[in-house]
């Protein structure tokens, strides 16, 4: 591991920012664990997941089994009308997705709904539905069995 003095600094300088391994903070050091280093490219990653968005559509009046890919963890969905929303494919034991609704239309999250894969559902908390109005977001996290809703905005 490389050790940085990092002494009463607020800021990292840029070249530091080079890797993306793992980070250790003690006694005002930052450790790089350069055995798993990566460049840095602007897109952050942690594990496979990019903190970069992706546009994503949902299809009317039912989506079921929403495709988002395993590139980011951040999407940007819309629809041409109202839409229900009844499972997102993709599920990795840990992995968390938000959903931003950027376009006009309500989308409702549908707890539980059968008509995706159960591996694909979303199960939200309470047992109701979840309406995403337009700039509203939804964090969810995979749990090995499904989606939960962690977080609504």
């Amino acid at each position: 591991m490389t050790a940085i003095n990092l002494g009463t600094a607020s800021t990292l300088n840029a070249d530091i920012l080079k890797y993306d391994a793992t980070l250790k903070v003690a006694s005002n050091q930052l450790g790089i664990d350069l055995a798993h280093a990566n460049t840095w490219t602007g897109t952050q990653t942690l594990g496979a997941h990019a903190f970069t968005s992706a546009s994503v559509s949902v299809a009317t009046p039912t989506q079921n089994n929403l495709i988002v890919g395993v590139a980011n963890s951040y999407y940007q969905i819309s629809s041409t009308a109202a839409a229900d929303l009844t499972g997102i494919v993709a599920g990795a034991t840990g992995r968390v997705v938000v959903l931003e609704n950027t376009g006009t239309f309500y989308i409702n999250l549908r707890h539980l709904n059968a008509s995706s894969t159960a591996a694909n559902q979303i199960y939200i908390p309470g047992g109701g539905d979840i309406l995403l109005g337009p700039s509203g977001t939804v964090t969810l996290i995979y749990n090995g069995t499904n989606w939960k809703v962690v977080a609504t905005s």
